[in-house]
């Protein structure tokens, strides 16, 4: 089973509390709204990303009742990674429709703490007990 590490919300904290979203959804609202031109992405994903709760930890960590285990969503955590890799200039990693967004550079600027936060949380979380 997985184990739900004191470095898991350490990092997930430090990405989701971190300052660089305030720029994000800011100063690069056109490069998220570039990329959900995307045809994989659903429109108003910005909106989603930057509503209320969407960015808070109780969304990501899930307490069984039973058990009293945490554990993880890897689901959404991957989705923010993602969603962040694809507003940047190159697109992402997983973009093969669109390679280039011109808007991506502000993305590019604020995301990299953020995404190596979410991804240390990831690797934590997978490293079996």
């Amino acid at each position: 089973p997985l184990n739900m590490y004191k470095e898991v919300e350490k990092y997930l904290r430090a990405g989701l509390s971190d300052p660089d979203w305030t720029h994000l959804a800011l100063d690069c609202q056109s490069a998220f709204r570039e990329t959900e031109k995307i045809w994989s992405l659903p429109i108003g994903y910005y909106d989603a990303i930057f509503a209320s709760g969407y960015l808070d930890m109780d969304s990501f960590i899930s307490v069984n009742a039973t058990t009293g285990r945490k554990s993880l969503d890897l689901y959404h955590i991957n989705r923010i990674i993602n969603d962040l890799d694809r507003a940047t200039t190159g697109g992402g990693y997983y973009n093969t429709s669109v390679p280039d967004n011109p808007y991506g550079t502000c993305v590019d600027q604020y995301s990299p703490r953020i995404i190596a936060n979410l991804r240390k949380a990831v690797h934590w979380y997978l490293i079996p007990e």
